[in-house]
């Protein structure tokens, strides 16, 4: 594991499952204090349980589009654990799985066009907005994105809602990142490509044998990531190793896109 420092208070959107939960579970061994927050709130209390630390760990039930709600969360936070050290979002996903998930934009409903952009990037923006002043009260922090290689390049499972939205967060992502650097406020993100995580793990099973084979065939690496590999990703910008990056998308992805 990266070095880390010991006690840092990181707030994980997303928690129940995929990403949020797997980073989760990189570091509470390192002794993060950590609060895993879902809409899912039984599913965020039981991956909080799940860590073994005790206090160390809890799970709330938040939805991150519902703006008091956010502002509850940071609160709570701070309010448990007396600070706020970084930001992980990971709420996001497209409107329409499986088949319909690479809809044309013939075919796209504009409520899921609006739908999208909802969870990918109201989200961020949201819970970035709320927790800037706490992680400004301790004299700095972490926020880690989760874009997509979508957004870096086009999606293969998804559609034009998905990857516009991802490529937004891309951008939401530098711009701030400049805006609070001079606070010791970094801000990255993460750019998966297709990875095995249950959501993807739904629209990759609907998929027959050859459309999968012919999916893995643009991938260097020929298979799917695994959601430890990405969490890896995050837990370096919130390592101490990460001090000195701030406004990048690191893209892991097998070598689907390379930048």
């Amino acid at each position: 594991m990266l070095p880390f420092t010991r006690g840092r208070v990181i707030l994980i959107t997303g928690a129940a499952q995929g990403l949020g939960r797997a980073t989760a579970k990189l570091l509470a061994p390192v002794g993060a204090r950590l609060v895993l927050v879902d809409r899912d709130g039984a599913g965020a209390r039981r991956a909080a349980t799940e860590l073994a630390v005790g206090d160390d760990a809890v799970g709330l039930e938040v939805n991150v589009l519902d703006w008091e709600q956010v502002q509850w969360m940071v609160q709570e936070t701070v309010r448990r654990f007396g600070r706020l050290d970084g930001l992980v979002n990971t709420v996001g996903g497209s409107s329409g799985h499986g088949i319909r998930g690479a809809r044309t934009i013939e075919e796209l409903e504009i409520d899921d066009w609006d739908r999208t952009f909802e969870l990918n990037v109201k989200s961020v923006f949201l819970c970035c907005r709320a927790a800037i002043p706490a992680l400004r009260a301790g004299g700095g922090g972490r926020i880690v994105n989760t874009s997509s290689v979508a957004g870096r390049s086009q999606s293969q499972l998804g559609g034009p809602q998905y990857a516009a939205a991802k490529a937004a967060v891309v951008g939401f992502t530098r711009q701030l990142a400049f805006q609070l650097a001079a606070e010791n406020i970094t801000v990255n993100a993460v750019a998966p490509g297709p990875s095995l995580s249950e959501r993807v793990s739904a629209i990759w099973d609907k998929r027959s044998e050859a459309v999968r084979q012919e999916i893995l065939s643009r991938i260097p690496m020929r298979r799917l990531g695994e959601v430890d590999e990405l969490a890896a990703a995050v837990c370096y910008f919130l390592s101490d190793l990460a001090a000195y990056t701030t406004g990048h998308t690191l893209d892991v992805n097998g070598g689907l896109y390379m930048d």
